[in-house]
């Protein structure tokens, strides 16, 4: 016994040693930007690493594949969310494979860059020391890792919020015009990515009314760049919500409106309380580092020096504001929505001078940081069986893709444009198939306006169902009987992995043949 507990505090000493070299080489004037370059790719290929071998056992999820569905139908507009995810991932699949590995990497390489952009601004509010601790910190907040690799509306405003904010809270010290049309150009990233972004839009511009500084920000240029900046890049999809009757609030308006008043009650509750739960760790971590007073408390929503006073508004609003709309709409409302919100967290957590964190403090931060990814990467192929082993809800999408695709050759030689069933299943399915397909919605057509009745005729579909789901096989036979040929095959698919069999789940594929071109 008193072996191992020599053992382990020879570890624990050799990892705080370990930490404080670190720490030095963050810290060192020459070497801090090479050394923080260094460590963010490290913590980009290990997360990465760690995504693809735990999500082995289990196809790419289907919010990610609506987003690829969504870029080969690319517009200033989306019926469901505005297009920069869809822009970005149709860029990312034209340099890289579209295989699942790349785009957890496209996943992962957004939340990373909203680190380097937190490291990069974070030096104006925050010493070295603490520079280094803030950055540490914010990489235990699940969004920037286990919760980033679901790549959608919510993930692509990551680093744009980041880039917003800290380029917003630089136009507002020192009146740069250069940070003011980047403020606005980012604003206007984030609203394209999710409509969501209003409320940092709001914050940021309370933030700039209750500083005492007001006076000299609005009598500068700064401001009126920002406004000018972002109003041009969000103005072609502005002119596309006027043409299209402002569609892409019917969604979330459908989706996430119109409940109880209890029911929103609660859901600010489950905000508030998962909100903090997602920081906890970075909270923890100080308090058990700095022991901070009540008064420290208190420079945290509020502190008394200027800069950081507007750096606290500017965190702290965009989360607060979507409470009252929540209340005035009775609307749901979700603690993963807060996702872009975070990397502002390291400066209105160390800004304050009451805060004192020891070098061994934060060596002992940056250790744990380091720890969390390994630890997560020697357990991936842990989690991916039994993500297998209880992975009898999930459809194995490449498995259906590789039955429509077979049987689509043997049915006709033309390509496979079209895929229909309900969305998640149809879009899932065509992310793996080869032509690269469209999708219909067979439940929600409205969710897929590219593909009207004479599109499906003219370049036919792949119709999947669960054999289960009457109404989808409903939905597929009214199409298959309009059309002059069809066929229904009924395949079963088991998922395999390492040597372990699945649960078997039965489909009914309906196929209807392009106009105009025989079968086989």
């Amino acid at each position: 016994m008193n072996n191992l507990s020599a053992a382990w505090r020879k570890l624990c000493a050799a990892a705080l040693a370990y930490g404080n070299r670190l720490v030095a080489a963050l810290t060192d004037v020459r070497s801090s930007e090479r050394s923080a370059r260094w460590l963010l790719l490290a913590y980009l290929a290990v997360w990465t690493l760690q995504g693809i071998i735990e999500k082995s056992s289990k196809d790419i999820n289907f919010d990610m594949a609506e987003v690829v569905i969504w870029s080969r139908e690319l517009s200033w507009g989306g019926v469901k969310h505005p297009p920069l995810s869809a822009w970005i991932v149709g860029l990312w699949f034209e340099i890289f494979p579209l295989e699942d590995w790349a785009y957890y990497l496209l996943a992962i390489a957004s939340a990373t860059s909203a680190l380097w952009i937190a490291w990069s601004f974070s030096k104006r509010w925050l010493d070295p020391d603490k520079r280094v601790a803030g950055l540490a910190l914010l990489t235990l907040v699940p969004f920037f890792n286990f919760l980033a690799f679901k790549y959608n509306a919510d993930l692509v405003l990551v680093p744009f919020w980041a880039l917003t904010t800290y380029c917003f809270l630089m136009s507002y010290s020192t009146r740069s015009l250069w940070f003011a049309a980047l403020a606005g150009a980012g604003a206007a990233a984030c609203m394209l990515g999710k409509y969501w972004s209003i409320f940092l839009i709001a914050g940021l511009a309370i933030a700039a009314i209750v500083d005492t500084r007001r006076s000299i920000y609005f009598r500068s240029l700064a401001p009126w760049v920002t406004i000018a900046t972002g109003s041009l890049v969000i103005a072609p999809h502005v002119v596309w919500l006027i043409n299209n009757k402002f569609v892409s609030f019917d969604y979330p308006l459908a989706t996430h409106a119109g409940q109880s008043l209890w029911f929103s009650a609660e859901a600010i509750v489950l905000y508030i309380v998962g909100f903090a739960a997602y920081i906890a760790a970075p909270l923890l971590l100080v308090w058990l580092a700095a022991r901070p007073t009540a008064g420290v408390v208190k420079d945290f929503f509020w502190p008394k020096e200027a800069d950081a006073r507007l750096a606290s508004l500017a965190f702290w609003l965009p989360l607060a504001l979507p409470i009252s709309v929540v209340l005035l709409l009775r609307s749901d409302l979700d603690a993963m929505w807060t996702i872009p919100a975070v990397s502002l967290l390291p400066v209105v957590l160390l800004s304050s001078k009451k805060i004192a964190l020891t070098r061994n403090a934060i060596a002992a931060i940056v250790v744990f940081a380091i720890a969390l990814p390994v630890a997560a990467l020697l357990l991936s192929p842990a989690a991916a069986i039994y993500k297998h082993l209880i992975g009898h809800h999930w459809d194995p999408y490449r498995l259906i893709a590789i039955e429509v695709e077979k049987n689509w050759r043997t049915f006709t030689n033309q390509p496979l444009r079209l895929v229909g069933s309900y969305q998640y299943l149809a879009d899932s399915t065509a992310f793996y198939l080869s032509d690269k397909p469209s999708t219909v919605d067979l439940i929600l057509r409205n969710r897929t306006p590219w593909a009207d009745d004479a599109r499906i005729k003219r370049e036919g579909i792949a119709l999947i169902c669960r054999r289960k789901e009457q109404a989808c096989i409903d939905k597929a036979e009214i199409i298959a009987r309009a059309a002059p040929e069809s066929r229904r095959i009924d395949v079963t698919v088991v998922q395999r992995y390492l040597g372990m069999e699945g649960f078997p789940i039965d489909y009914a594929l309906v196929l209807v043949a392009p106009e105009s071109h025989p079968v086989h």
